[in-house]
């Protein structure tokens, strides 16, 4: 029933109650109890029959980004014979058990005539990543006499899935390239270096002390003389990033965030930086346990390697190790340590000076403040791994 249904109902007792004190009211009670009686019977026939039909589409990004404003676009159709009123309606989506969005389609009763659509723009900014599933639409919907009502529920349910940003990454790539020019101009010197790297810069002819090894015996076949080959020096570098996924970063940023959420966002930018100098980049999580996710590798199917295993990372409630890092790493390498500033002053120092001392490392402290604004964080240390690449 709606709610006017209820109000006639209330005042239609009290009249019966007045009645017990002017009899003459009892008569009128009664038939106003018929008349509505007989128009809520004819209400709820007309609902049963009634060709009310509706259809929804609802067209969204393939993968909604963390930390974006993901436009939702909500279609509704009446592909029925009869026009109906709406009820506000809600766009109920879950994560798990958990509410993310709960989003008013409209707020006041909404008239939808036969073949009649009616579109609506919903804008969620997801908080975690993971799966999220967009609930079917519950619409309920009344007609003449509007006394009663009926509920539809409208398509399966949608799943979505929440990646790391990659808008942000692709906006501080953009961001980053008057970096690259300013602090990379020394790196794109190329020089030619024997016995280091693959890539053939030219043929020369053979001198004294050139390294016989590198006789192109084919070229010296047509030239009826010595000639060999110079390399372009190996300028790539092992990088690891380094997660923190301990229980300090679970605490609360900026925009209702974990910092947890923002460092993940944060480390998709400097991979994709990384990959893009041509480096090898890994991955390397610490908490319950401190392992590689992603061994190093370069290229855009690393990067894709990355974001799915940033996906899929969730922090711990427990204390990370940060000694199991050298042996993990093993050999020399810059690494990117991407942690919470509240592990500078507890246990974990002296680890964090043994890194210092042992690898070129740069130390990413994360925090509720820094969190507003985590591209400056990330240009901060992408400017610090230019300087250590180059050097």
């Amino acid at each position: 029933m709606r709610r006017i249904s209820f109000y006639l109902l209330g005042s239609l007792m009290v009249s019966f109650g007045l009645s017990y004190g002017w009899p003459a009211l009892y008569e009128y009670s009664v038939f106003v109890f018929f008349v509505l009686l007989t128009a809520m019977g004819y209400n709820a026939y007309r609902l049963s029959v009634a060709r009310v039909k509706l259809d929804l589409l609802i067209h969204a990004p393939p993968i909604f980004t963390l930390g974006d404003a993901n436009k939702i676009t909500v279609t509704l159709k009446n592909i029925g014979t009869v026009g109906a009123n709406l009820e506000p309606t809600f766009l109920v989506a879950y994560n798990g058990n958990q509410l993310v969005l709960q989003h008013l389609l409209f707020e006041n009763n909404l008239f939808l005539k036969p073949g009649g659509t009616v579109d609506f723009s919903v804008l969620y900014n997801p908080k975690t990543r993971g799966m999220v599933f967009i609930k079917p639409l519950e619409v309920t919907y009344f007609i003449g006499p509007y006394l009663l009502r009926k509920s539809l529920k409208i398509g399966a349910g949608w799943p979505f899935k929440v990646y790391p940003s990659l808008l942000q990454m692709k906006q501080f790539n953009l961001l980053f390239r008057a970096n690259w020019k300013q602090v990379g101009r020394s790196m794109a010197i190329k020089k030619v270096q024997e016995g280091f790297g693959y890539e053939l810069e030219q043929i020369l002819p053979f001198t004294a002390g050139d390294d016989t090894r590198k006789i192109n015996w084919r070229v010296s076949g047509r030239k009826a003389e010595l000639m060999v080959n110079r390399y372009l020096s190996d300028r790539r570098r092992d990088v690891y990033l380094i997660l923190d996924s301990s229980r300090p970063m679970m605490q609360e940023g900026a925009d209702n965030m974990s910092i947890f959420e923002y460092a993940i966002n944060l480390t998709l930018m400097l991979a994709n930086v990384i990959l893009q100098k041509g480096d090898r980049c890994g991955l390397l999580v610490v908490g319950k346990r401190t392992e590689i996710k992603v061994s190093l590798g370069g290229g855009q199917k690393q990067l894709n390697l990355i974001l799915e295993s940033l996906y899929r990372i969730m922090p711990t409630d427990d204390e990370g190790d940060f000694y199991t890092i050298e042996r993990l790493v093993g050999r020399k390498g810059i690494l990117l340590i991407c942690t919470h500033e509240d592990q500078a002053v507890g246990v974990h120092l002296p680890a964090f000076k043994k890194l210092l001392k042992l690898f070129p490392t740069i130390p990413i402290w994360l925090a509720e403040r820094t969190s507003k604004n985590v591209k400056a964080t990330a240009l901060q240390a992408g400017s610090a791994y230019l300087s250590h690449r180059s050097g």
